[in-house]
């Protein structure tokens, strides 16, 4: 009896342990299984040194922001053309996104980035009456700035954000009649940092904090040639009483 009564537990022991391997490969092919295969593909993609971000594929306007980091003023980006393999285009975009400030930097071709590199790849930098001295030089078509000294480019072009169609920012010729690092209009009462003006209340300066630079709901300023903080400060340092400022062209209200 004792015998037998062994017997029968070895063999349901036996069993349990032929079951166990059985259970457990059926739920890791369970867990396979129930894997999403975006994930599958996300690993399969990693494994092989491919970007696995939102900047894995290309996006529908890629091909607007590589047409201008082919240019020579693109090229400090990245050597880049549009048969380069995506991590590198990917690579070079986010450094110029992160140049241009707009909001995504990720190195997806986004809509204000592409934007911002159509129209310095449309801007033709040989179109400012520049003089042999430093000339400030805006191009309200391309919503792009640059200096322009004896024909040659010293600084830029970098984006700016100029007048809406009913406070139109000035076209002409002018010169900088004031400078102030920091002031606050009296008028709007917003702060203008590294203000250059250059025709009566109208001036160069760095974009408000609370209206950036590619703000979608702001159409333009009032008239102002608004910049990045960092290239207002740039210019403050570049212009003097009587730079001169050429101003032409016409802004598209978005």
């Amino acid at each position: 009896m004792l015998a037998a009564l062994v017997l029968a537990v070895s063999g349901i022991a036996g069993i349990a342990s032929l079951l166990r391997p059985a259970a457990s490969a059926d739920a890791n092919a369970s867990t396979t299984q129930a894997q999403p295969a975006a994930s599958r593909v996300i690993q399969d993609r990693s494994s092989r040194g491919l970007p696995t971000g939102p900047c894995a594929r290309p996006a529908p306007l890629q091909s607007d922001v590589v047409a201008y980091l082919t240019t020579s003023y693109g090229q400090q980006f990245g050597p880049v053309t549009a048969s380069s393999p995506q991590p590198a285009i990917c690579q070079a975009i986010t450094k110029f996104q992160q140049w241009a400030q707009v909001p995504t930097t990720n190195g997806v071709a986004d809509a204000v980035t592409a934007k911002v590199a159509r129209d310095l790849a449309a801007t033709d930098l040989s179109s400012c009456k520049a003089t042999d001295a430093p000339t400030v030089c805006v191009d309200l078509t391309h919503q792009i700035l640059w200096v322009a000294t004896a024909g040659k480019v010293t600084f830029g072009p970098v984006p700016v954000r100029t007048g809406k169609a009913e406070d139109a920012t000035p076209i002409g010729s002018f010169e900088v009649g004031q400078k102030k690092a920091y002031t606050i209009s009296t008028e709007y009462n917003v702060p203008l940092p590294f203000w250059t003006q250059f025709y009566k209340d109208f001036g160069l300066h760095a974009a408000d904090v609370d209206s950036p630079l590619y703000a979608t709901n702001v159409r333009g300023s009032h008239g102002c040639v608004n910049m990045l903080l960092r290239d207002a400060q740039s210019l403050f340092g570049i212009t003097k009483i009587g730079t001169p400022v050429h101003v032409w062209g016409k802004k598209v209200d978005a």
